[in-house]
């Protein structure tokens, strides 16, 4: 079975979070175990929380098809579809997009990842 995005896991594990009042700070671990470092992911999350989103929505853009993403600006969109993925909510209209860096010399599995969403 392949694995989730990343994105799919982060919304999932926050919105349940965030309905279940539970501490967002677990997020990037229960989301992410496979992350040796997130960047900016509670802080985001956290302050979505406090400006009322109780849902952390997904989508997953594609070269052409940019209808599952909200409508944003050019390098929002761009870095969407350069992801294939972004998480938002729908309230305030803010979104994130993984970054995702492997910390590994190519070819050696089993590197290290570091991730920004």
């Amino acid at each position: 079975m392949p694995t989730l995005p990343a994105s799919v896991r982060v919304a999932l594990w926050a919105t349940a979070a965030i309905a279940n009042s539970a501490d967002l700070k677990d997020v990037a671990a229960r989301a992410l175990p496979d992350m040796d470092h997130v960047d900016g992911l509670q802080t985001t999350l956290e302050v979505w929380r406090d400006l009322g989103e109780r849902v952390v929505l997904v989508g997953l853009p594609r070269s052409g098809d940019t209808t599952s993403i909200p409508q944003g600006s050019t390098e929002f969109v761009d870095a969407a579809v350069q992801a294939e993925e972004a998480v938002y909510v729908p309230g305030i209209g803010a979104a994130l997009v993984p970054e995702i860096e492997t910390l590994a010399p190519t070819g050696i599995k089993g590197g290290k990842h570091n991730g920004r969403l």
